[in-house]
């Protein structure tokens, strides 16, 4: 074939996307009742009209059996119907998928062009539109190619310090920057904008670290005074308080000086709070996202000297709080993938020992209480290794059952060195 004939076959091709797309009327089908492949179905949409074209978003139960115009078809690779429809338009099947795989197919039968965005599960086929959105925005419909992709790391997540309240603080919320984020945080807005964002770029995963959530976040049952009602800031002059109070692992966090010169910026109940943080897990699992909580220790802001709750690593009434805490956290949050620890933060001159068996009769066997309520729930487990050692933490944390993911979490380079050395001298 000469040079001539290739370049003339190429102008064709671009002039048959051109008269498909530009300006005239475009489908997105897609299902109508999940919400990460509609989201994806938004952004196609955009991209298209973008371009010039009309696209309008329809249910896929409502595909006609001929039309004459381009479609884009967003679904699941378990759907047969849908698969049957790509083969008879002489499109290949997907292959093997792994999670969040997904497949770009396109084909033409007679004045017809469809292309196929095929995932694995729901999330898969929200990448594929959003795949299918970004192409277009920046090479036009006639960029488009068939493609298989899959993840090739799973978990990709993003760690945010939360400060919650003045009284319920990330680890060291010691200025202006924190006290201000504490209303943002509270923000239903914030947290979709935030979310679509994670979700466009793929991440799956969002660790929310605060030294202490549970006040702000539940409210147990056995200790229901402890649970905190409105969102408070701490007015004062945080440029003289830092030099005095900052450091010393964060162990002054929250002082009398921020206890008597507390600000009310946000009138809302603990069930409202509960109904909050309901909301934002939701959004999170609309958009690929597991949501998780992890925790420094031992903090008990916000319910220090309610029921006898102290930072005593001793106190029994502490550790039945923290456990049953736990279990509340889950009970009260269906969609909560998992949980996590620090060893050590608050801890001073306790042996890796001691901090494990602490660890284990408060968020161990609170993770244990939920698992006995919801015997199906998988739920991962994270364990930042920090001031603590591998054998210590394994010993400990053995009651653990097979649904229960149990993640390491290093901190450094050195670190990462010394755990590596102890699993390969471990088989």
């Amino acid at each position: 074939m000469t040079r001539t004939r290739i370049k003339y076959l190429f102008i064709c091709s671009c002039m048959l996307w051109t008269s498909v797309t530009y300006g005239v009327a475009v489908s997105i089908y897609s299902p109508s009742n999940i919400p990460a492949i509609q989201f994806a179905a938004r952004d196609l949409q955009q991209a298209l009209e973008q371009q010039g074209s009309h696209a309008g978003i329809v249910p896929i139960s409502k595909i006609p059996e001929k039309q004459e115009q381009t479609q884009f078809l967003l679904g699941l690779a378990q759907d047969h119907l849908l698969m049957q429809r790509l083969q008879a338009a002489g499109g290949q099947l997907p292959g093997s998928m792994t999670p969040e795989g997904y497949a770009i197919r396109l084909t033409r039968r007679d004045d017809l062009v469809t292309i196929w965005g095929i995932g694995a599960d729901t999330t898969g086929a929200m990448y594929a539109g959003l795949a299918l959105a970004e192409t277009i925005a920046q090479d036009g419909i006639q960029g488009i190619e068939e493609s298989d992709c899959r993840p090739y790391i799973g978990k990709r997540g993003l760690k945010i310090n939360v400060p919650l309240d003045a009284r319920t603080p990330a680890y060291a919320d010691c200025g202006d920057a924190a006290q201000q984020n504490m209303e943002v945080i509270w923000d239903i807005d914030f947290w979709k904008e935030h979310l679509d964002a994670m979700a466009r770029h793929r991440y799956n995963t969002i660790t929310m670290w605060n030294a202490h959530p549970f006040p702000s976040m539940v409210k147990v049952p056995d200790y229901p005074e402890v649970a905190l009602d409105d969102v408070k800031i701490a007015d004062i002059h945080w440029r003289e308080w830092f030099p005095k109070n900052a450091g010393r692992g964060g162990a002054r966090g929250v002082t009398d000086d921020i206890l008597k010169n507390l600000k009310t910026i946000k009138k809302i109940s603990i069930e409202e709070k509960i109904a909050f943080w309901r909301e934002v897990m939701q959004y999170a699992h609309d958009r690929g996202i597991e949501f998780h909580i992890i925790t420094w220790n031992i903090f008990v802001w916000g319910a220090d000297g309610k029921y006898g709750i102290t930072h005593s690593v001793d106190n029994k009434i502490t550790i039945d709080y923290l456990r049953k805490s736990v279990r509340s956290l889950f009970e009260t949050y269906p969609l909560l993938a998992g949980i996590g620890v620090t060893a050590g933060e608050r801890m001073p001159r306790l042996t890796p020992d001691q901090k494990e068996q602490w660890l284990w009769k408060t968020y161990g066997l609170g993770v244990m209480d939920a698992k006995k309520v919801f015997p199906d729930r998988k739920i991962r487990f994270i364990h930042r290794y920090w001031m603590s050692k591998i054998p210590d933490i394994t010993k400990h944390f053995e009651g653990f059952d097979e649904d229960i993911t149990f993640n390491f979490n290093t901190t450094t380079l050195q670190e990462l060195k010394k755990f590596r050395r102890h699993v390969d001298n471990s088989f």
